[in-house]
């Protein structure tokens, strides 16, 4: 895996560093970048060698072989001489080389010698601005980013994370608060002293994160360490009302600690307001979920189905006016109401699911008709608006129409960063009728990448197409879909072409993109998956400087969701999550984690609606503040790029 350091964190956000010397074959780099990596570099003064090292670095250039050379190769074989090949390759290197891991290479064994075509480089570009930064603007730009990270509400996902406690580590942090307790929990093992911040409930979650059930018989070292912090942790934290199960666990805790601390309460706020909802008291017990932290909300759509009219305003009322997140959050529940719901969750920054069963929803009484659903979505859309009219004005500020498809950063907890990746539920637009995915992996065994071709009504339909390792060789959908082939390799690649119009005349609407581990968990080594727009797919399978964006995959799991292909609006879908689960090839049921994403209705509320309540809309010229990424600033004005998702997020918190 990739260490986080400060060139990384820099150039993923479009930043560069220099030396500050200047080069006399500036002008060479200059195009050079421009026609390799589509890099246009914004300030060229200070372009030199190590500027375009960098630069190489990241982007990269010298990726593993795939087994085919080209998606496109398949065009020249058969569906026999295809699983032949694959058969005989995979004889080959299990029985000739032995037991394949990663120490063995795994090759193609051509028995057909086909004359292939020499595929040469696309003319698409890709153009994206980077600007250089001197060794004296670095700290700035850091410590804006830590600031930005310390003003998350909602947790980190596993990169975001890592580059936290790197800059913590680099001195960062000057007390500034941090407001989302989940991730105080990172700096724990750094400083004990953050306890400080927290309370016995937050012991108890903490405590469950990495006990699960605290089920303390025979704990490995790691939990052993986890214990001892634990027991730093108690004396320090800040007393606070606990339900009778919470209490349970945190006496347990206790003990196994050896601290002579112990928690009595046997209040249950749960248990007392479903007593007044069983004697027919909704607001009670409302009023008694509002005083207990999130209960409100988890519970709102429970209690709205129990209220009559009179009680739905009072309820709506008592919504908070001053948490756009949480009321966000309800808002696309609401939107995304199905006769049978799915539940998703997250846990160790991985989304799970569940299904609710043919007996739960027959005896499901928290159903809201259509009606309801619609006037309470606009209710709560008003009340989103008013809480950011309400805030300080940012002045004058131009909004470019692509963040009205980028989602609210809200649900990024189980995702990756990468190169201008976007918040899960943003669309962009493809320009063409062309897409090829790509995934290539170094120093970590066997990676797989699949296509699952989906109709618009997946959810109760349960066929769908394969495009993977399984089947590549059978052409399930002719030449509309083709893929490199299966590369087993420590070090390799896999490409998938799709051709968009084909495949909605077969009637399809979706193409869900997706990674699994054949070798084990997607936390080692480096992975990245993403895709190109093309023009032409008789073109060199990679590219840099048509890639759209890629996505660098940590994830504790065997399988990954990257993206979507919406074939109908012609756009892609950005995912980006981190799935429960060890199957070989992502499964229905993990398909049912994306269906809200997939609702153009997700983008209900959009970024866009969200900055146009901060500042008076005018035109670029004009604007103080422009959220554009092609823009280039005037010396009054400063830009906010759709993938800088830490000032994006800060700006929601302001």
């Amino acid at each position: 895996m990739n260490k986080i350091n400060k060139e990384q964190i820099l150039i993923s956000r479009h930043y560069i560093m220099s030396n500050g010397q200047e080069d006399n074959n500036r002008d060479k780099y200059y195009a050079y970048l421009l026609n390799k990596f589509g890099i246009e570099i914004v300030n060229p003064k200070f372009l030199n060698k190590e500027v375009v090292q960098q630069l190489k670095k990241y982007l990269k250039i010298n990726i593993p072989n795939s087994f085919y050379k080209n998606p496109q190769d398949l065009k020249y074989f058969s569906c026999e001489e295809l699983y032949l090949e694959q058969l005989i390759s995979y004889i080959n290197i299990d029985l000739i080389e032995g037991n394949h891991n990663k120490n063995t290479n795994f090759n193609r064994i051509e028995l057909f010698n086909k004359v292939l075509p020499k595929y040469e480089n696309g003319k698409e570009i890709k153009i994206r601005k980077y600007n250089i930064i001197l060794e004296n603007e670095i700290n700035k730009i850091l410590n804006d980013i830590f600031d930005a990270y310390c003003n998350y509400s909602r947790p980190f996902s596993i990169e975001e994370a890592n580059e936290f406690l790197y800059l913590y580590s680099l001195g960062f942090y000057h007390n500034q608060d941090i407001k989302c307790k989940d991730n105080i929990f990172y700096l724990l093992d750094k400083d004990i002293n953050f306890a400080k911040l927290l309370d016995r409930k937050d012991v108890v979650k903490f405590s469950v994160l990495k006990f699960g059930n605290a089920d303390f018989n025979n704990v490995n070292k790691t939990q052993k360490n986890t214990l001892k912090l634990i027991k730093n942790m108690i004396p320090l934290v800040k007393k606070a009302s606990l339900s009778k199960k919470q209490a349970k666990f945190f006496n347990k805790l206790c003990k196994e600690c050896n601290l002579k601390i112990s928690d009595n309460n046997d209040n249950s706020p749960y248990k007392a307001a479903i007593k007044e909802i069983k004697n027919g008291n909704i607001i009670s017990a409302s009023k008694i979920f509002l005083d207990n932290g999130s209960l409100f909300a988890r519970n709102f759509r429970f209690l709205l189905s129990r209220a009559n009219n009179e009680e739905k305003n009072i309820l709506i009322n008592m919504l908070p006016n001053d948490n756009p997140i949480l009321l966000y959050q309800i808002l696309t529940t609401i939107l995304n109401d199905k006769d049978k719901r799915i539940f998703t969750f997250k846990n160790n920054n991985l989304v799970k699911c569940h299904i609710e069963t043919d007996y739960e929803e027959k005896y499901r009484k928290s159903k809201l008709d259509y009606e309801t659903c619609e006037s309470l979505s606009n209710i709560i859309k008003n009340k989103i608006d008013s809480y950011y009219l309400s805030l300080p004005k940012l002045g004058k500020i131009y909004i470019s129409e692509k963040f009205k498809k980028i989602a609210l950063p809200v649900n990024n907890s189980c995702s990756g960063r990468g190169l201008d990746v976007l918040p899960a539920g943003s669309r962009i637009k493809v320009n063409g009728n062309y897409i090829r995915t790509f995934c290539y992996w170094k120093n970590v065994f066997d990676i797989d990448t699949s296509a699952l071709f989906i109709k618009d009504d997946f959810n109760k339909n349960n066929d769908y197409v394969e495009l993977s390792w399984r089947n590549y060789n059978t052409l399930p959908l002719g030449k509309s879909a083709l893929s490199s082939g299966d590369c087993r390799d420590e070090n390799g690649a896999e490409y998938q072409d799709f051709k968009i119009d084909e495949l909605l005349e077969l009637g399809y609407r979706y193409v869900i993109y997706t990674l699994n581990g054949y070798g084990g968990k997607l936390n080692e080594g480096d992975i990245v998956c993403g895709y190109q727009n093309k023009n032409n797919l008789n073109t060199s399978a990679w590219d840099p400087k048509n890639i759209e964006f890629k996505i660098n995959v940590i994830s504790n799991s065997c399988a990954y969701i990257g993206f979507a292909i919406d074939l109908k609006t012609n756009e892609i879908i950005v995912l980006n999550l981190n799935s429960s689960g060890n199957n070989q090839v992502v499964n229905k049921k993990q398909l049912l984690l994306i269906e809200r994403y997939l609702n153009e209705n997700y983008l209900n509320y959009s970024m866009y609606d969200l900055i146009k309540c901060r500042g008076e809309i005018t035109s670029k010229e004009e604007a103080n503040i422009i959220f554009d990424d092609d823009y280039i600033p005037l010396d009054n004005q400063k830009t906010i790029k759709s993938y800088e998702m830490e000032k994006l997020v800060a700006l929601i918190n302001e």
